[in-house]
């Protein structure tokens, strides 16, 4: 009896570790996208592609991003048809919790950077920041962003790394925001944060992913 009494404290303290793991991933998320706005340099892929959506089809930015997400949870659907389960689908629910930190950051991290060095090192340190907390999301097995939980699928699907997908992935994003702000001869939210955000984010992810993985699903209790 005493036995069992510690594994369910023990199982208990893991799901306490994961969820406390997968909320301050979400918080690192909303913290290197808010640093990456205030750098001035440009949205990152998904956002670039976002703004630009909804300049040209003159719906709200808060609408263009439930479109998308719910656009991934269907193509995950897709591609995995009967594997698909509530984890999925609960994608649609992560822009709720990650707005809140999102909002929260916004209000009270008060960062203006004049120079173009300060600028340049808050979009580095924005792509670290994202970096890990999605490393920290995705090894939590839990409920992922709905672009970052595609790009898991996907990789999956095709037996690729998932920094490489991601690689791929940011770089269409920010192609077809760009072709979509060309036709409508609008183009907005680009600049080097977003250059940069296609070219390393996938590659950085990759380089914290190969160091911290297994360390983290230890500690959910997932090896």
């Amino acid at each position: 009896m005493f036995s069992i009494q510690i594994k369910i404290m023990n199982g208990s303290n893991k799901q306490l570790t994961r969820w406390t793991l997968y909320l301050i991933g979400l918080f690192l998320n909303a913290l290197g996208i808010v640093l990456s706005t205030k750098s001035n340099l440009g949205a990152l892929c998904v956002t670039c592609f976002c703004v630009n959506a909804s300049e040209a089809f003159h719906i709200s930015i808060g609408m263009t991003f439930f479109i998308l997400y719910a656009t991934y949870v269907l193509l995950q659907f897709l591609i995995l048809k009967k594997q698909f389960g509530i984890k999925n689908f609960l994608q649609l629910f992560f822009a709720s919790i990650f707005g809140v930190f999102t909002n929260i950051i916004n209000y009270f991290l008060n960062i203006n950077p004049t120079t173009f060095l300060g600028k340049s090192m808050i979009v580095v340190l924005s792509i670290i920041i994202i970096s890990i907390s999605v490393v920290i999301l995705i090894n939590c097995d839990m409920v992922p962003s709905a672009p970052d939980g595609f790009v898991q699928v996907l990789s999956r699907f095709l037996n690729v790394q998932f920094g490489k997908v991601k690689i791929f992935h940011d770089t269409l994003m920010v192609i077809l925001g760009l072709l979509i702000g060309f036709i409508y001869h609008h183009i907005v939210g680009f600049g080097i944060a977003t250059i940069l955000s296609a070219i390393c984010l996938g590659t950085v992810i990759g380089f914290f992913e190969n160091r911290f993985k297994t360390k983290i699903r230890y500690i959910c209790g997932l090896t």
